[in-house]
């Protein structure tokens, strides 16, 4: 069949369904954990709305408390990855640390309860 053929046969119905299939290719979508302040100031007007300013003053106003192995972890992290942070976006870097973070505890948890067993 050729492409003449080919058009000459579409129906309406098809022909519309193609050209809503294009538009659909045409825009532009975002990841929610991608998307940055940037790009949402070049897709919308924002503006910030502070009706209750004491909302998260326990939040900021709190003081942060790292563990001494936590920090080990973290300096490691930094250490082992120093060539490489410069490419790593925020949410990786924050995965990664979460990640060692978590398996560390699992570790202890495990080894407190005797829950491991390598032959199984």
């Amino acid at each position: 069949m050729s492409l003449e053929e080919f058009l000459d046969n579409l129906t309406l119905e098809e022909i519309e369904d193609l050209k809503r299939l294009k538009k659909q290719q045409n825009k532009k979508t975002y990841l929610f954990s991608k998307i940055r302040d940037s790009d949402l100031n070049k897709l919308f007007t924002v503006k910030r709305i502070f009706l209750e300013k004491s909302r998260f003053d326990s939040w900021f106003q709190n003081s942060i408390k790292i563990l001494e192995g936590d920090l080990r972890v973290l300096e490691n992290l930094l250490n082992n990855e120093k060539d490489l942070i410069k490419i790593y976006k925020e949410e990786d870097l924050k995965g990664i640390y979460k990640n060692l973070l978590f398996v560390k505890e699992e570790i202890k948890q495990f080894g407190r309860a005797g829950q491991v067993n390598p032959t199984n």
